[in-house]
């Protein structure tokens, strides 16, 4: 790039086409990563070298997207051809910065392809091995660019340890031991339970879900291969070695199979597996099964629910005293003098809220406070609160201020009180 260089003739046309022809050359060097990956078994190449390539792949995208921003940006700067528009006198800076970004959006055709293949191998890094708990460097900083774009997933990983609640049994007959709980090096819980030699272990389990799934781990240390099926289907799912239980013993590796997600549907998924163990000793298996799922489909997927709380003796009222500073507890008592047909409350003339108080003869009756707790066992999207009070209500939701002060009116011809809607 120099002060000659030209946008149609030299970046963008013209005999360099120098944006267009990087295309071609990044192309190869992808390539010549993913023969590598391609040509050899999955236990040929050990995590570290594969997820290496898929980093080395993810910069060489991210690199040519710098490339042809820092091309763009310097012929801004410095082409003679631009330097019309970069002077003031024939063109004000609004005008120059609408054409800058005219042209910067042109060229983010070319580098947009970049971005999203390299956004694509960060995430087949995070997906298929940090979320399958293998941590290394590459994991780390496929999880720190996706996080840097704003771009990491939010999962919900629903765990299912091996426990008394799958369906065991032994293929040879026999009788199985208790199960046990394990925590790998990493953070995975696992069931545990000893497999007598020369027999397998049949175990099953059916799991209802909200949505589909968008891939499942079975998280498993056994040193013989499991037979899976998934929803009535053999599935031959990816092997990631991700820790040890012991350092230095390979006999404890926790392998972490990967289920894409087509092997799941939503609502009733079952779970089938055969476990041999072909040795003449007794081996224990940890196992664990991980549905992962994003949150915000899941948030979609959730039915709206309306719940009304109303107000009752069920709730406390306290008195402050100003004087002393004490507050005094206690259960609120039915509004007997509270003297308004609910039908004269605009808003809450059908409500089945009843008006309450303090006993004004245990306590005073000035600065109270209200308070019910509720548990939401839902996605919580919005809520109103109607109420009436004698002159102001401030309201707190978990101890922050959400309305303050509000004031209500009335009218006595006819009466009809006036109630603010907090939401």
């Amino acid at each position: 790039m120099n002060p000659n260089t030209t946008w149609q003739r030299h970046l963008f046309g013209g005999c360099p086409n120098r944006v267009p022809a990087l295309q071609p050359i990044v192309t190869a060097e992808v390539n010549r990563v993913l023969a590598l990956l391609n040509t050899t078994s999955e236990f040929e190449l050990d995590n570290t070298r594969r997820v290496r390539a898929l980093d080395l792949i993810g910069r060489i995208n991210e690199h040519a997207k710098y490339a042809i921003d820092t091309q763009v940006e310097r012929y801004f700067e410095t082409a003679n051809e631009f330097a019309p528009y970069r002077n003031r006198n024939q063109m004000s800076a609004e005008e120059y910065n609408e054409l800058v970004t005219t042209m910067r959006a042109f060229a983010a055709q070319y580098t947009s392809e970049y971005l999203n293949a390299a956004y694509s191998m960060y995430l087949q890094t995070y997906n298929t091995y940090y979320m399958a708990g293998y941590r290394d460097a590459y994991t780390n900083r496929a999880k720190t660019k996706l996080a840097e774009w704003s771009a990491e997933p939010s999962y919900q990983v629903d765990e299912y340890p091996l426990n008394t609640e799958w369906d065991l049994s032994l293929a040879e007959g026999g009788r199985l031991n208790l199960i046990s709980s394990v925590t790998s090096p990493n953070g995975v819980t696992m069931g545990k339970i000893s497999i007598p030699g020369n027999n397998s272990l049949v175990l099953s389990k059916t799991i209802t879900t909200r949505i589909q799934p968008d891939f499942g781990f079975i998280q498993m240390v056994f040193p013989y291969d499991a037979e899976v099926m998934i929803n009535g289907r053999a599935v031959t799912p990816a092997y990631v070695p991700a820790d040890t239980l012991t350092a230095g013993e390979a006999m404890t590796t926790r392998f972490a199979l990967m289920i894409d997600q087509a092997s799941w549907t939503e609502g009733e998924n079952r779970i089938q597996m055969t476990i041999p163990n072909t040795s003449t000793q007794a081996f224990d298996l940890c196992l664990s099964l991980q549905l992962v799922m994003d949150r915000e489909r899941l948030a979609t997927a959730v039915p709206v629910e309306t719940v009304k709380l109303v107000s009752n003796p069920s709730w406390t009222v306290s008195s402050f005293n100003p004087e002393t500073g004490e507050q005094s507890p206690a259960a609120a008592v039915a509004a007997s003098g509270f003297g308004n047909d609910k039908a004269n409350i605009l808003d809450l003339e059908n409500t089945t809220a009843s008006p309450i108080w303090v006993n004004e003869s245990a306590a005073r009756s000035d600065n109270l406070v209200f308070e019910t707790s509720f548990d939401v066992a839902t996605t919580f999207r919005e809520g109103f609160i109607d109420m009436v009070a004698p002159q102001t209500a401030t309201v707190y939701l978990n101890g922050v201020e959400i309305a303050t002060a509000e004031e209500f009116y009335y009218e006595d011809q006819p009466r009809v009180l006036f109630q603010p809607d907090t939401n």
